[in-house]
């Protein structure tokens, strides 16, 4: 496995990536999540959380690293990895 790069995810991709889904389903947001990771995944790359200590990013109105929501929120970090 090679580190390819760090990003900041919203509350969203965090629990999708987490969990495999997500518990409501916010103006068709799991459908753009699982378009992204669908896309990670064809290119034979794997998205991981951060759970280092310091694993919150605080809140931003920067697009999602992951689905690329602008919608302002809590950010968290996350790691991509070529398998």
């Amino acid at each position: 496995m090679q580190f390819i790069d760090n990003i900041s995810v919203c509350v969203d991709c965090l629990m999708y990536i987490a969990n495999g889904v997500i518990e409501e389903d916010f103006d068709n947001r799991v459908e753009s999540i699982e378009e992204e990771y669908k896309k990670l995944k064809g290119k034979g790359q794997e998205v991981f959380l951060d759970y280092s200590e310091d694993h919150a990013d605080g809140f931003s109105w920067y697009p999602c690293g992951h689905c690329g929501s602008s919608l302002g929120g809590d950010r968290f970090k996350a790691n991509i990895y070529q398998l």
